[in-house]
């Protein structure tokens, strides 16, 4: 498990409150697959040495924002347990950096939740109005009964939506995205490893 490390010389509290949500985001996901997968995977290879496939399991926190007031990005979990193929779950986060406090939705675009939703789902209509063969066909009527589970996360290019693997589309299409534009600088960090 992959997780970032902001530089933090001035100690301010903030960095220090997201560093540790960083540590324990990859410590919780490590513990949580031993706890899940070690006693099966374990009583696997004992039946199947010779065929036995190994299960890989990988977390990666990436920074696609850095800014002066905000960081935000992704929470990937890549997970191989011998289906037919492995499987991706993605998370979107946004940190006020001053506080360390995890930014809203409403924090982070102008309107109320409802509002915000409702520009969202168009936006995603508009996508499936572009490229249906790609989204699943209840692709549009799903997207009302989800909507309060799309993530979010803030890159360069302006805010990103996007809903988990199988929601909206099939597993072949990948995630698909919708961006609302604006603009911003981006700052270095170093990242750091969880075993």
């Amino acid at each position: 498990a992959n997780y970032p490390v902001l530089d933090n010389e001035e100690n301010a509290s903030g960095i220090t409150t997201i560093n540790a949500a960083f540590k324990k985001t990859a410590e919780d996901y490590v513990a949580s697959v031993k706890e899940e997968y070690q006693e099966d995977v374990e009583a696997l290879y004992l039946e199947e040495q010779e065929d036995f496939t190994a299960y890989a399991f990988e977390m990666n926190v990436t920074l696609d924002f850095d800014a002066t007031d905000i960081l935000s990005g992704v929470v990937t979990e890549y997970a191989n347990t011998g289906g037919a193929h492995p499987n991706t779950v993605k998370t979107g986060f946004a940190y006020n950096k001053a506080t360390g406090a995890e930014m809203a939705l409403t924090d982070v675009m102008v309107g109320t939740e409802a509002e915000i939703q409702e520009k969202v789902i168009a936006a995603f209509e508009a996508l499936i109005d572009e490229a249906p063969d790609t989204f699943s066909e209840d692709a549009k009527a799903t997207l009302e009964k989800e909507i309060a589970n799309v993530e979010f996360y803030m890159a360069e290019d302006g805010v990103h939506f996007f809903f988990q693997l199988y929601t909206i589309a099939p597993y072949s299409s990948g995630f698909q995205e919708v961006v609302f534009p604006y603009a911003e600088d981006v700052t270095v960090y170093t990242t750091a490893t969880a075993e």
